[in-house]
């Protein structure tokens, strides 16, 4: 057997030792937040027991390919084999370089750009462990409260997260009969037409001319609050008053106004009545967003008492989009909790001379229905007086509508009596929802926040080309830079360190080897599994010295110039391994 084959199949036992280990450690290492949620599920997921078994193995890999070069060259291979007395072993061991070169590049891969990436998908994992768990809890909670819709929502996300359980079909079974017992009781009717729906969504692009005339279309037809609308809108859009509009006005109003004496019956004039104040709150909400959310839980009410109602019919779905650019649904927010994101961010969201403002996000998620933030914090302060913020809020959900950071949830069943009870608090600890309109202004892109916010703690979860351009981008999202400069030097050294590493076991192993030539002596062979375990602790203390000159270097000097010397002493330990290797002479 040549000595390449040698190598190999020592690279190979060592290889399958070190993975059948991990094997047995993995169940221990994974998704540990919410066991009882994933063994409920039938078990650890397939997928995550192989990226993790994965990603410890790479974990050891260095380990395991210096244990190689050792146990090789000092146990296994025959001076025979390397070439005759007094030749050099360099020139006898050309293709285990290349497989070494092979094997670094293929560890560079990993930690370069692979392994932040598992590691990212693992964290996942666990969320998702996570949340399932609470979303069971919470579901049984509001189906104790009778919020049937919410919870069947959460079990619903619960089964998708950990599969079906005898617990969760139960909280899922009463759910639905509740919420078929709830639609029992309203009458279900068609949905407007599509010409009723399209009648305030083209109203914004119309000119003030055709507002009116589409005003007086409906005034004429009857549809006094279309009219009433319209003639609102054309007064708005109109850059000159509008004497005509304000007729139009005026006459819808007062028709609308002798609406309720037409109407006999109590129960009619009370429900003509509210539809008015509805209305009324729609009209305002376009400026005041309470009211907004006020008609929103108004028209839901009335829905719920008359949906075939051709007024409520028209004006719902208008009322719904105008809620939406204010605000968002504390259940769709908590429907899309779980989907893999980010976490652990904190940037610097505004400095100026007057103000400070540094937002602080639990978990940010981005999909095609809008960017949820969870659990976020905003602290702003007087840059002369930091002492006493101006303001300082908890939120436990957010999402980002264009440049606005809206933190304004509202449930989907309210009570337009008692809004407060409808909306998910913001936790003040200085200033009162009254202070706070409801939105902040992102100064960033979400997508620089959700690549780069996310602190020393979370750079260990981006690729080397992500770390090379860090540096910059923290500048502007407020972050100190030195911590991004050593995560990047960091890496670099862990990447060439691997064959520092490999070439030095092979080194070592033949200065062993060349102390007997003949069968190992026992002791030697009882020495490995302690050699072993003194190996893997010199690789740890290793790291753990690389670590602290990659936090000297972005410390003491720039980047640029810690990227070279870097490369230099990376450059010169290669060589000094080389030099050591070309020294070494076969002697049999």
């Amino acid at each position: 057997m040549t000595v390449t084959r040698r190598y190999g199949l020592v690279v190979g036992l060592l290889s399958g030792g070190t993975l059948i280990g991990a094997a047995l450690m993995v169940p221990g290492r994974a998704v540990l937040a919410a066991p009882e949620v994933v063994f409920s599920g039938g078990g650890l997921p397939v997928g995550v027991f192989l990226l993790s078994l994965i990603v410890l193995f790479f974990e050891i890999f260095p380990v395991v390919v210096a244990a190689a070069g050792l146990f090789c060259f000092s146990l296994v291979v025959s001076p025979r084999e390397i070439g005759p007395a007094g030749s050099g072993l360099l020139p006898g061991i050309p293709v285990i370089l290349v497989v070494v070169v092979a094997l670094g590049v293929v560890n560079g891969i990993w930690v370069g750009a692979l392994a932040p990436l598992a590691e990212s998908r693992l964290r996942q994992e666990e969320h998702r462990a996570i949340t399932a768990r609470n979303a069971m809890a919470e579901a049984e909670f509001l189906l104790g409260q009778g919020d049937d819709q919410g919870a069947e929502e959460l079990l619903l996300l619960h089964r998708t997260l950990a599969g079906e359980s005898e617990a969760s079909s139960e909280l899922l079974r009463r759910a639905r009969s509740l919420r078929l017992a709830r639609e029992e009781q309203r009458r279900v009717v068609g949905e407007p037409s599509l010409g009723e729906v399209r009648r305030f969504a083209s109203a914004s692009s119309l000119t003030a001319a055709d507002l009116l005339a589409r005003g007086r279309d409906y005034f004429e037809a009857g549809d006094f609050f279309s009219a009433h609308y319209f003639a609102t809108r054309a007064l708005e859009q109109s850059s000159f008053p509008r004497e005509d509009a304000r007729v139009l006005r005026a006459e819808a109003l007062n028709a609308i106004e002798r609406g309720a004496l037409d109407r006999r019956g109590a129960e009619d004039r009370r429900f003509y009545q509210d539809k008015v104040t509805a209305y009324q709150a729609f009209l305002q909400g376009q400026a005041v967003p309470e009211r907004a959310l006020e008609a929103y839980y108004r028209f839901q009410d009335l829905q719920d008492r008359r949906p075939d109602d051709p007024d409520v019919r028209r004006f719902a779905p208008e009322v719904f989009r105008q809620v939406q650019e204010i605000s968002f649904f504390v259940e769709t927010a908590r429907a899309y909790q779980t989907v893999p994101g980010r976490g652990d961010l904190v940037f610097l969201n505004r400095q100026d001379e007057t103000v400070l403002e540094i937002i602080q996000v639990d978990h940010l998620v981005r999909i095609r229905e809008g960017d949820f933030f969870y659990g976020l914090e905003v602290l702003r302060l007087d840059p002369a007086r930091p002492e006493e913020p101006i303001l300082h809020l908890r939120a436990p959900y957010g999402i980002a509508l264009g440049d606005q950071l809206i933190l304004r949830a509202v449930r989907r069943q309210g009570d337009y009596q008692d809004q407060a009870e409808a909306r998910v608090p913001l936790f003040f600890y200085r200033g009162s929802p009254d202070d706070f309109e409801g939105a902040l202004r992102l100064h960033h892109s979400v997508e620089s926040i959700a690549r780069f916010g996310g602190g020393p703690g979370a750079f260990h979860l981006l690729t080397l080309p992500e770390l090379f351009g860090l540096p910059r981008i923290l500048e502007r999202l407020g972050q100190p830079q030195r911590f991004a400069r050593a995560a990047a030097l960091f890496r670099v050294l862990r990447m060439g360190g691997f064959f520092v590493l490999a070439l030095a076991g092979i080194s070592l192993g033949w200065c062993f080897r060349s102390r007997y030539l003949g069968r190992p002596p026992l002791a030697v062979l009882a020495m490995v599994p302690v050699l072993i375990w003194a190996l893997w602790w010199a690789v740890a203390l290793g790291r753990y010295l690389v670590g602290s000159v990659a936090d000297l270097l972005a410390r003491e000097v720039s980047f640029s110039t810690g990227l070279l010397l870097v490369a230099v002493g990376l450059a010169g330990a290669v060589l000094a391994v080389m030099t050591s290797l070309a020294r070494q002479e076969v002697d049999l």
